[in-house]
């Protein structure tokens, strides 16, 4: 998916892939096909990119659809979820399955002690 918010800063900037590609620490090969969006950029590139066009990240934040949020049936393409949210949701998850095996734990321990 093609970043186009990203392409139109960098052209409203006057920044061409060439210069970009330098101040991001990669080729220009490389950049031009993370912004063509055939391969993905990294949060730290994101930060990185914003950092060299002076702006937050998320002016030019998009999303691939691989990352997309699914509801219900109907896949949301557009939405665009930051990447420092999408570790907070791994996180959470992972903690939630660690606290619901607790409860199991405890339950467990609790039933025991009543049979007892």
């Amino acid at each position: 998916m093609k970043k186009v918010k990203l392409i139109e800063m960098r052209l409203k900037r006057e920044i061409n892939q060439d210069l970009m590609a330098v101040k991001v620490n990669m080729t220009q090969p490389t950049y031009s096909r993370k912004e063509r969006g055939l391969t993905s950029i990294t949060a730290a590139e994101w930060d990185k990119i914003a950092e060299v066009l002076g702006v937050d990240k998320y002016e030019i934040y998009e999303n691939s659809s691989r990352n997309s949020m699914l509801s219900g049936n109907l896949k949301k393409t557009n939405t665009i979820i930051p990447p420092d949210l999408l570790e907070q949701i791994e996180s959470l998850k992972k903690e939630n399955k660690e606290l619901k095996a607790e409860i199991r734990r405890l339950k467990a321990r609790k039933n025991k002690k009543d049979s007892n």
